[in-house]
């Protein structure tokens, strides 16, 4: 929050025309805070398309799964644990969706889920995202959000990878009682710049586009990973059924009889 807040003083001094801006300390320590993160992956990596036809249910069953973190839930099952240093694992959440964006890639629609909270745990929206992929393409149902949450029935979080942290977005942080100020200038000299910076990568879209169109077709037992690696497809293990990480308990335990 720190780091966009100084690039934000950034942007207000385009041209040379200093603008009033608020003080870092004073922002980061707001007693209340709300931030949006924002999230964009493509459909044909992660919800497993085979047709345009298949989007309604795989995005339904995503967003109903969704709507179970609503509220406030102990989400140490869905983030990477630093017992050292976080003793509290209850976030609420305020705001859920994934909406269809207006731009779409041979194989897939790319997506937004968009989450609102409070306050968030370390890697806990890759992780939300990461099971609800799983739910999207019908290897763990929707009921698994639910177990996941109930740290009495589950104290021990599976061993599940992290969604890639590449779309993961910084869309907002609001506060009460604070304006942003942001000239016209330096609304224009952003938009130019981030334009520029999204023809730029068009133009390597498409020429990775077209050398892909002379590479051979992966053959039936071939995927893709997140980073495009190539693995052999192998059969899923539901989350209940994996190795799991130690509970907050017993890291603590470990931590203490180090002292």
């Amino acid at each position: 929050m720190v780091l966009m807040l100084k690039a934000l003083n950034r942007v207000w001094k385009v041209r040379e025309k200093t603008l009033e801006v608020y003080d870092l300390k004073i922002m980061t320590h707001h007693s209340k805070r709300y931030v949006a993160l924002k999230v964009m992956y493509f459909g044909q990596r992660f919800y497993g398309f085979a047709s345009e036809a298949q989007m309604d249910p795989t995005v339904e069953a995503m967003e109903n799964a969704g709507k179970k973190f609503l509220g406030e839930h102990d989400f140490r099952n869905f983030c990477k644990m630093d017992a050292a240093n976080v003793h509290n694992y209850r976030r609420r959440i305020t705001q859920f969706e994934i909406s269809s964006s207006n731009m779409s890639f041979e194989g897939g629609q790319l997506c937004a889920i968009k989450v609102k909270g409070s306050a968030f745990l370390w890697h806990q929206v890759r992780c939300m995202v990461a099971v609800l992929f799983m739910i999207g393409q019908g290897l763990e149902s929707v009921d698994v959000i639910d177990i996941l949450l109930d740290i009495e029935k589950t104290p021990r979080k599976p061993q599940y990878a992290m969604a890639p942290e590449t779309p993961l977005i910084l869309q907002s942080c609001e506060f009460e009682d604070v304006k942003f100020i942001c000239s016209s200038d330096s609304g224009q000299a952003l938009r130019i710049h981030l334009e520029n910076e999204g023809r730029a990568y068009q133009l390597q879209s498409a020429i990775f586009q077209e050398a892909a169109l002379s590479c051979l077709p992966l053959a039936k037992d071939q995927s893709l990973l997140n980073d495009g690696t190539i693995k052999k497809v192998t059969s899923h293990i539901p989350l209940l059924s994996r190795p799991t990480e130690p509970s907050y308990e017993e890291r603590r335990a470990k931590l203490n009889s180090r002292r």
